[in-house]
């Protein structure tokens, strides 16, 4: 029997209309442009890119918890359900690896493709690279906070609630269980973006890319501890005074690189609507 989501997962679906509706933007703006902008289209591929990797991530769950056929039954309606439920899932696993491949390949191809801006005067003694303001910092927060929480969600809500079904967790294990589970998407979502392309969804929007502020060569370890640092309470509000805790702490930075955009005024509307749809999302509670 199948898990009934239609209305547990309005947020996602609020999400997704908002992104359908990003990619639509990004896609006239790469015409208009002949090719030359296309940081919209980047940014949707780098959603779908985390998003079919938890959706790979998801079908043994479905296979192991939601796919109860009664093994003894041998009926013809039991053997043609069962042939169904494989068929769409081989289906689905070729469809998301495929759309797992374009979405890197693009994202390597940006990351490849842009170059850091630099000043003829040093900004400190380390690099000369253009340091990003603290707005765009705020503006990533923002961005990549409402993405991995709303994919976070959808994933983990579905999976603790199968979980804690099939092996009759207490309600109060079965959040603890799904506190551990964001802190461990929160790592992967934060260093393998930064890892394999230099940049999570938002720094594609603001045209950011994370280095090393001694020109050094960053390996995972070092976007590890990154992500680490990243889940010190109140590390947020370090910027507001100092050099944030997981730049200094990992010795590492955010920099501009090269940009040349006609519709700044689209991407300001686009963050506004975002942030409409995460104050919708919480006056009126659309999970429930």
């Amino acid at each position: 029997m199948y898990l009934n989501i239609n209305n547990e997962f309005r947020g996602f679906d609020l999400l997704t209309l908002f992104l359908s509706f990003a990619l639509i933007i990004g896609a006239i703006i790469y015409e208009r442009t002949n090719t030359r902008e296309n940081k919209l289209l980047n940014f949707s591929f780098a959603v779908l890119f985390i998003g079919t990797i938890f959706k790979i991530c998801q079908q043994p769950i479905e296979i192991v918890f939601i796919n109860q056929f009664d093994k003894m039954n041998e009926s013809i309606f039991y053997i043609e359900q069962n042939m169904h439920f494989w068929f769409n899932q081989i289906y689905q696993l070729i469809l998301n690896l495929i759309l797992f491949f374009i979405s890197y390949y693009v994202l390597k191809q940006w990351n490849n493709k842009k170059q850091l801006l630099q000043t003829e005067t040093n900004i400190n003694q380390e690099s000369d690279y253009i340091i990003s303001k603290k707005w765009k910092r705020v503006v990533h927060l923002i961005i990549d906070l409402t993405i991995y929480f709303f994919i976070s969600f959808m994933f983990f809500n579905k999976l603790i609630q199968l979980i804690s079904t099939k092996l009759h967790f207490h309600e109060s294990l079965g959040r603890y269980f799904g506190i551990a589970l964001m802190l461990v998407f929160t790592l992967a979502y934060y260093t393998f973006f930064e890892y394999l392309f230099k940049i999570t969804p938002a720094k594609i929007i603001t045209h950011s890319k994370v280095i090393s502020k001694t020109n050094e060569n960053l390996n995972i370890k070092s976007f590890l501890k990154r992500s680490l640092i990243r889940l010190i309470p109140f590390n947020p509000f370090s910027y507001l005074f100092i050099e944030g805790w997981h730049d200094g702490l990992s010795n590492t930075t955010v920099v501009d690189v090269k940009e040349e955009s006609s519709y700044k005024i689209v991407y300001w509307l686009l963050f506004i609507l975002l942030i409409a749809s995460i104050v919708f999302n919480i006056l009126f509670n659309p999970f429930v």
